[in-house]
């Protein structure tokens, strides 16, 4: 009887207490300040300020426009200590570029940037090292390049150029961002973004090739670019029925010229040994 009292005048205590807990928890997240917006805001054919300087894995001061060795870059902006997204940005390109035909370095360069200004080169040696440790020719490490800034001015400069939008959140010592990445010209203009934490190696195939104004790639490839279009707003390529059926058209067009000039010249030939076996008529 007394433990039954007991809870019966501690139960009424304890709902209180819990309560009131709620209440104070609900108060400070209607009281706190809404979390940045962050996003990527189209720029492309925008120029990105190739003279700006930032430091390698190596430790050593380079430009952007060292980088590029008339390639096209896929560039991505993350940071090095980021607890989630930047790592499945990076995951998600390194599946991309093993399953591409392209060759990291050959074909095109690489470069990420880490835009939190308190990472150091020794952090960007580790995570190009766990990188590269799944790309399937590590021969080709010298064409991915990490880097970090001296200076937070740097690195957004080049943010706000590719419409790349950040924001650090000193309450809990991390950085909102946008996820994609970005390739550019061997110029440094903005070709084409792709969205999330994912890049089919068929579209970022494309964005090269579109990058590189068709240097790179094959016969194949112009003939698909000639299906496929980039859709801006989904950051990807997509199927163009009207491009296939026209070239299908011309397609079907040459077969057949092929296939009546190949019938006409093959009674041509008969005709001229049929002629060749005549008998010369005698008087």
């Amino acid at each position: 009887m007394t433990r039954a009292r007991t809870i019966g005048t501690r139960l009424p205590t304890a709902l209180l207490l819990c309560a009131g807990v709620c209440v104070s928890s609900f108060a400070q997240v209607m009281t706190s300040p809404d979390p940045p917006k962050v996003q990527i805001l189209q720029r492309l054919d925008s120029q990105v300020p190739m003279d700006l300087v930032f430091v390698d894995e190596n430790g050593k001061d380079v430009k952007l426009a060292d980088l590029t060795n008339g390639k096209p870059i896929v560039l991505a902006l993350v940071y090095y200590e980021c607890p989630m997204l930047c790592g499945e940005i990076m995951l998600g390109m390194l599946k991309s570029f093993n399953e591409l035909e392209f060759t990291l370095g050959d074909e095109y360069q690489v470069v990420t940037v880490s835009f939190n200004p308190k990472e150091k080169p020794d952090l960007a040696t580790l995570k190009k090292k766990h990188m590269l440790e799944t790309y399937k020719k590590p021969e080709a490490a010298g064409g991915w390049h990490f880097l970090t800034t001296k200076d937070e001015q740097t690195v957004r400069a080049l943010a706000d150029s590719v419409g790349f939008q950040y924001s650090y959140l000193p309450s809990v010592d991390q950085y909102a961002h946008a996820s994609g990445i970005m390739v550019l010209t061997p110029e440094g203009r903005v070709s084409r973004y792709f969205y999330g934490i994912e890049y089919p190696a068929r579209d970022l195939r494309f964005g090269l090739i579109d990058a590189s104004n068709g240097k790179i790639g094959s016969l194949v490839d112009d003939v698909l670019m000639l299906c496929y279009q980039y859709d801006p707003a989904s950051g990807s390529y997509g199927f163009v029925v009207m491009s296939a059926i026209r070239i299908g058209g011309l397609l079907t067009v040459g077969f057949l010229v092929m296939l009546i000039g190949g019938f006409l010249f093959k009674e041509f030939r008969g005709k001229r040994r049929a002629k060749a076996v005549d008998p010369v008529p005698t008087h």
